[in-house]
């Protein structure tokens, strides 16, 4: 997972393990039922740091920034196509996870 940042969407996310997230230069750490809200323009990452696979909600306002998680679920795309949808669902990617 890279770290990025909506441009045009906040984010609600309830996390299900524990995990790790960093939202601007916080860190914090999460178990079941956390909940964290990273706004627009506010670059953030997390992951799974347990044994048992990650389950996370994401609620995204406006929804449309949503549509990219969909479309990603299509199938594989090329670099370009990645990066056209990308940017049409106003994400952005800063680089690898800083986590």
């Amino acid at each position: 997972m890279a770290a990025l940042v909506l441009l045009a969407a906040a984010t609600g996310t309830w996390i299900i393990p524990p995990d790790l997230g960093k939202i601007g230069d916080v860190e914090s750490k999460g178990g079941p039922g956390t909940c964290a809200f990273m706004p627009r323009n506010v670059p953030h990452a997390w992951k799974n740091c347990g044994s048992t696979p990650g389950r996370v909600l994401f609620l995204y306002t406006p929804a449309i920034a949503g549509r990219f998680v969909e479309r990603m679920m299509e199938g594989p795309k090329s670099q370009e196509e990645r990066d056209e949808q990308l940017k049409e669902y106003g994400w952005e990617l800063l680089g690898p996870n800083p986590l």
